[in-house]
């Protein structure tokens, strides 16, 4: 907060701030959208066509989870580099690939947001590399800091939904990662950047890890090293 307004302030002098721990209800309604393998969107909301109260300068990127198809959501990238501007560092350092990015978990029927992170909660590996793992606390994988994945909680859901927000949207790179997501051709320097996900359970990623996922989704782990 930079500066404060009392006009803005909904509450009467003195009165108490009203405050609940409730939660949205767990809805047991399947999403639709969630496949096998999993799709993304590059929809500003929720999947539509339509750009209703979307942010012009954000890049949305979205995929679909459900226990239809695993326990876990596992997803795999080249990180995209970003000054981190918690730490102190400049948002105009020179060199980083794009502003920001964060990561949300949703889910669209009980109309809440879960978890979400910024870009620099994210594990990256020896190779430059996140592997991100979406599922409920229950089925969370026991080796994430061995193998430098993070977790991202899924919620107490059949079905939800993984949404990025890249900024800025006509950066190169981030344009090019939405063509490629799209069915677009995108340049082998850029192809590890394109997020890719696929169902897994737990026990599967413990034993062999995210290559063990991608092995059993048919999904070629070479440009993912």
């Amino acid at each position: 907060v930079t500066q404060d307004y009392d006009e803005c302030e909904p509450f009467d002098p003195g009165q108490e701030h009203k405050k609940t721990d409730l939660l949205f209800p767990s809805l047991p309604i399947a999403d639709h959208r969630a496949v096998n393998p999993p799709a993304w969107s590059t929809s500003s909301n929720f999947d539509s066509p339509s750009d209703t109260l979307a942010n012009a300068d954000v890049q949305y990127l979205a995929t679909f989870f459900s226990k239809r198809h695993g326990n876990i959501l596992v997803v795999r990238a080249r990180t995209l580099t970003t000054a981190n501007s918690r730490a102190g560092e400049p948002i105009s350092t020179p060199g980083k690939d794009v502003r920001l990015f964060t990561l949300c978990t949703y889910n669209i029927w009980s109309g809440s947001a879960r978890h979400c992170m910024l870009d620099h909660d994210l594990r990256v590996d020896g190779g430059g590399f996140y592997t991100l793992i979406v599922s409920e606390e229950a089925d969370r994988p026991n080796n994430l800091a061995d193998v430098a994945a993070t977790w991202i909680d899924w919620g107490p859901y059949l079905d939800g939904q993984l949404t990025y927000r890249m900024l800025y949207r006509e950066n190169d790179l981030i344009s090019r990662i939405a063509f490629a997501l799209n069915g677009g051709f995108v340049p082998d320097d850029m192809a590890a950047y394109v997020p890719t996900a696929v169902a897994c359970n737990r026990a599967r990623f413990e034993k062999a890890g995210w290559e063990g996922c991608f092995k059993d989704a048919g999904v070629d782990a070479a440009g993912y090293r």
